[in-house]
């Protein structure tokens, strides 16, 4: 994992099947909290919330009152207003997603059809 290998403390959480194709996770309150004991655990200078959701607005207040700078990475049609304010700056997402567009992408190998038996 990229991130990991490069200093990034990644938290993960696999979801639960919910509507068909979907899955839930409710990660927002395990975000918060692990953020605010993290916050307290480890002091880092800089936070940064891959999120647009208006939920995290309340928790990037109170890690700024802790003087933590907080940074929010998400793609703009995402972005909460709210979260935006609390926020010391964000990260616009959208080009690096743009660069995996023009990542080629590899072909899957072709599969012989079967016939159908009668």
């Amino acid at each position: 994992h990229w991130l990991r290998s490069n200093g990034f403390m990644v938290v993960t959480k696999d979801g639960a099947p919910a509507e068909e194709g979907h899955y839930k996770a409710n990660v927002d309150v395990m975000m918060a909290i692990d953020a605010l004991e993290l916050s307290v655990e480890m002091e880092p200078e800089v936070v940064i919330l891959v999120t647009g959701d208006a939920d995290f607005a309340y928790l990037a207040t109170k890690l700024r009152r802790r003087g933590i700078r907080v940074e929010v990475a998400s793609v703009t049609p995402n972005l909460s207003g709210l979260l935006k304010a609390a926020a010391n700056a964000v990260i616009d997402l959208a080009p690096l997603f743009r660069t995996f567009e023009i990542m080629p992408v590899p072909e899957a190998p072709a599969t012989p059809a079967r016939r159908k038996r009668p």
